[in-house]
């Protein structure tokens, strides 16, 4: 897109972002975008990253962070490879959880992180140290254990029905969600 264009020198160009293979998605995941390059951001003083969060939470008083794992690691694919092929490369998750959570104060906005699925371990605790709101999703808690009442949200978590990921909570609810 525009930004990857605009601003060239931040990006990795030579390699895609996605997810290593896993039970649903063998193969793993390729999404056909270049990822930020934690050392070119860095050296700029993350003038864009600060920009397009300073661009959102102006027109949001609260901005959900998708795939918050980011912040920690993302998985770089090279180009002309599948996803069986990809890496996790490192990102400096404190400076980037310490930009958000400046600008979200500066805009007296609230920040809400997707952890969701397959979490590192020190994803959670950094998103309570700074502050960002967890995801409650009905959806996964349906699904997660039938056979006993569904445990409510968190007191630090956002809740909703479902994301943007999955079928519309009223498929869902009446089984149309299975072709």
């Amino acid at each position: 897109g525009y930004d990857i264009w605009r601003h060239q020198q931040t990006f990795a160009l030579d390699v895609s972002t996605g997810a290593p293979p896993d039970p649903v998605f063998t193969k793993g995941q390729n999404w056909g975008f270049p990822p930020l390059h934690p050392e070119k951001i860095r050296q700029s003083g993350y003038q864009y990253t600060i920009a397009y969060i300073q661009h959102h939470l102006r027109h949001a008083e609260m901005l959900r962070i998708d795939h918050v794992m980011g912040l920690h690691r993302l998985f770089w694919i090279p180009r002309g490879l599948d996803a069986t092929h990809g890496v996790y490369v490192n990102y400096r998750a404190d400076e980037l959880y310490a930009i958000l959570t400046l600008e979200s104060q500066r805009n007296k906005s609230f920040l809400v992180g997707e952890d969701l699925g397959i979490v590192p371990p020190a994803v959670r605790p950094a998103m309570a140290k700074h502050g960002l709101q967890r995801m409650y999703v009905l959806h996964f808690e349906m699904a997660s254990n039938h056979q006993s009442a569904i445990r409510p949200p968190a007191a630090n978590s956002v809740a909703s029905l479902n994301t943007h990921d999955m079928f519309p909570f009223a498929a869902t609810w009446q089984d149309g969600d299975i072709p």
